[in-house]
């Protein structure tokens, strides 16, 4: 059974990242730019005080927008560091400008001596979703042990923020699957609990 589940979970992976390699340069810029319009307006109103943000890898919904907008709202932005498969992540203090370093998945993460933060909320990454706020990630299951983690001392959210195509019917799921709150595209928002 659960190989079953891996298997369709990586058969979808392919699909999904197809379709979204497929969005146009253009198409990407615009469906950014009006899901971050959403994501800023949607967390101005739940009147949070830290994030932790995702940057783009490849051809992911771009967040650099939102960051640039939340911070000047006086929110404060953090990006993860990425440490073994299925470990959490940690978050570092991040400003757009900030120097960078590589870590893994190519992955640009804050230095090392960046002030540690835990987030009230978090944006999280996908390959795709569904209605019910079940996710498909790249299957290092990073951010299924971090909302564990964090969801053990104090009550987190979760946004899942993506484009629209990568909207599926049901995403197949494993008792570790963790489910998001809500999910943020150029067309909709998707509240799921």
């Amino acid at each position: 059974m659960t190989t079953d589940l891996m298997q369709e979970k990586d058969q979808l992976r392919i699909i999904l990242k197809t379709k979204r390699a497929e969005i146009t340069q253009q198409h990407h810029r615009d469906f950014s730019l009006r899901a971050c319009d959403r994501l800023v307006d949607v967390i101005l109103r739940a009147h949070i005080e830290s994030i932790g943000f995702f940057l783009p890898l490849k051809d992911e919904i771009d967040t650099r927008v939102a960051i640039e907008k939340l911070a000047k709202h006086g929110i404060q932005i953090s990006l993860p560091i990425t440490g073994k498969k299925a470990t959490p992540l940690s978050f570092r203090h991040f400003t757009l400008g900030d120097r960078l370093e590589q870590g893994l998945f190519n992955t640009q993460q804050p230095l090392k001596n960046a002030k540690e933060i835990i987030p009230d909320l978090l944006i999280v990454p996908l390959l795709g979703f569904d209605e019910k706020g079940y996710r498909l990630g790249y299957g290092g299951g990073y951010y299924d042990c971090t909302i564990e983690k964090m969801s053990q001392n104090r009550a987190i959210k979760t946004v899942g923020f993506a484009f629209e195509c990568q909207k599926c019917s049901s995403i197949p799921r494993l008792s570790h699957d963790k489910q998001l709150q809500m999910i943020v595209t150029e067309a909709q928002v998707y509240t799921c609990l």
